[in-house]
């Protein structure tokens, strides 16, 4: 072989072969970039594959394939083959041994779908630990935990010379390893059982732990030695603190943080019930607009907690698949594209709780419906209200503005907060069914759609019809989705399969509506 695996690579394929004869089906190995997930791969695929003949290393990309089959000629596995997911599910194949190679997070939900109730299989997840945003990528991350290794040091070395000579031994690279049984990836933490969830976090913690009391250690030999290497090694270690964190916040919310937000929610509600309907019985659409702004803020502050980069990756790539890459990064704001993982992340943990039937979907709905009401707001009052304000520049002129952008008194523009969705019909100047009931108003609407809203290359025709659909659907959501926390007889409990429903179609709406506009 003209490549000699490193002795890390080399106890890493040991130590999931050993996980696999105490009977792990499901395992999990985090290596930074430059680890050589190749060779790791054809190494585990290579001490496995005598006992299982079907073995596959499946990635996602067709150059991974051939330099992963490449080494596995060279390195004489004949009965492994890389290949690709696309065939693997597409042949359905059946695989004994599935190494994975760096999949995303939807690339590794559509082999869960796959495997379906089939736990035989064997499923090795190899990848890169994700880092919170706010965090620069660090080199490494490392599991201090995995390896035994025999430190040379004489036998006078005191407990803290044992410690650092220890984690200077091992390296720049010690990859994480954790077996798991209802996912087939840690970093997927979030979508586990109630009960895995539990054991993966006292895991965790423990090795948390652990880890902290060494950083505690070696910080003192370092800065008392003035060990540069240690305290670079200090550094990395604290990265790896940071990771373990991400993965045990993705295990849950304390009660503590949910308590909190509840008891801020219902002082609203409190403070606004009396101003939810008007005197004619009627809801006050600017007051539940305030309150359901609230609710969903909370909720998005809360889920803030607990969304790791892994994860958010998780739910940005199925949102782009459902509404197209271009609506997702160049025509929603970052507004709504966090309500809209805020939605499919809260709606995924409830899947996972026991008693799904008595759950109500109702607050992933409004989540849904807020990055509507954003959409709506951006282009139907800001964009609108510039380009008014552009059009009748001179003194006076605002009387010649539509009344509907204009506050009661019809002297200044209509307050941001006083902008709802049932504002959108006024605004276009149209009904409920899209039929014009103020002339002035939808001509005037209809200039601003040819000259801002829309691209050009959509003729008059099309675009009445959009902004008629666009209408027709605002008023759908306004009327049939109303958020039950301020008013429990303004929407039904809402069902898991409805709330799917719902917001698959709002979803569909969403890309309809805005995937025509400039931006």
């Amino acid at each position: 072989m003209s490549v000699e695996p490193r002795y890390y690579q080399k106890e890493c394929a040991e130590k999931v072969y050993n996980l696999v004869c105490n009977g792990k089906r499901r395992i999990t190995i985090l290596v930074p970039t430059g680890a050589g997930k190749t060779m790791i791969s054809v190494l585990i695929a290579a001490k496995l594959h005598t006992y299982y003949q079907k073995a596959f290393i499946v990635a996602e990309r067709q150059e991974i394939v051939g330099s992963c089959n490449d080494m596995i000629r060279e390195m004489g596995v004949e009965s492994v083959q890389c290949i690709t997911m696309e065939r693997l599910i597409v042949e359905k194949l059946n695989a004994e041994l599935c190494i994975l190679y760096s999949l995303r997070p939807t690339a590794r939900k559509k082999i869960t779908e796959y495997l379906g109730e089939n736990n035989s299989s064997i499923v090795v997840s190899l990848g890169e630990p994700h880092f919170d945003r706010t965090e620069a990528k660090p080199d490494n991350v490392y599991k201090t935990e995995c390896f035994d290794v025999n430190i040379e040091v004489n036998e006078t070395s005191n407990s803290l010379e044992r410690l650092t000579a220890y984690y200077k031994k091992l390296g720049n690279i010690q990859p994480l390893v954790y077996s798991t049984e209802s996912i087939i990836d840690i970093r997927d933490i979030m979508t586990a059982t109630p009960q895995e969830k539990g054991i993966l976090s006292e895991k965790l913690k423990n090795d948390r732990n652990i880890l902290a009391n060494d950083i505690s250690q070696l910080s003192y030999v370092a800065t008392s030695s003035n060990d540069t290497e240690l305290l670079e090694m200090i550094t990395k270690q604290g990265r790896k603190l940071r990771y373990y964190e991400q993965l045990l916040a993705s295990c849950g919310i304390s009660k503590a943080t949910l308590d909190e937000e509840f008891e801020k929610i219902e002082s609203l509600r409190n403070k606004l019930k009396d101003a939810f309907y008007n005197s004619d019985g009627l809801i006050n659409e600017s007051v539940m607009a305030q309150f359901e702004t609230a609710v969903a803020e909370s909720v998005v502050r809360i889920t803030r907690h607990v969304l790791t980069l892994e994860n958010r990756d998780r739910y940005e790539d199925v949102l782009k698949e459902l509404m197209s890459e271009d609506v997702w990064k160049n025509k929603l704001s970052d507004e709504s594209r966090s309500y809209l993982i805020t939605a499919k992340m809260n709606y995924e943990s409830m899947l996972q709780m026991e008693n799904i039937k008595e759950l109500d979907f109702s607050g992933v709905c409004l989540l849904v419906t807020k990055a509507l009401d954003v959409e709506m707001s951006r282009r139907l009052y800001t964009s609108y209200i510039d380009y008014l304000d552009g059009r009748y520049r001179r003194p006076g002129s605002i009387r010649e503005w539509p009344g509907s952008m204009l506050n009661k008194e019809q002297s200044d523009v209509l307050e941001a907060k006083d902008f709802t969705l049932g504002s959108v019909r006024f605004v276009v100047g149209v009904d409920k069914e899209g039929n014009v009931k103020n002339r002035y108003v939808y001509s005037l609407f209809m200039d601003f759609a040819k000259d801002e809203l829309y691209k050009q290359s959509i003729n008059a025709f099309d675009r009445e019809t959009k902004v008629k659909n666009m209408v027709s659907y605002v008023e759908k959501i306004r009327v049939d989705y109303r958020n039950p926390s301020a008013h429990r007889n303004t929407m039904d409990f809402v069902t898991a399969e409805a709330c799917m429903d719902y917001m698959l179609e709002t979803y569909k709406k969403m890309k309809e509506i805005l995937e025509d506009m400039r931006r």
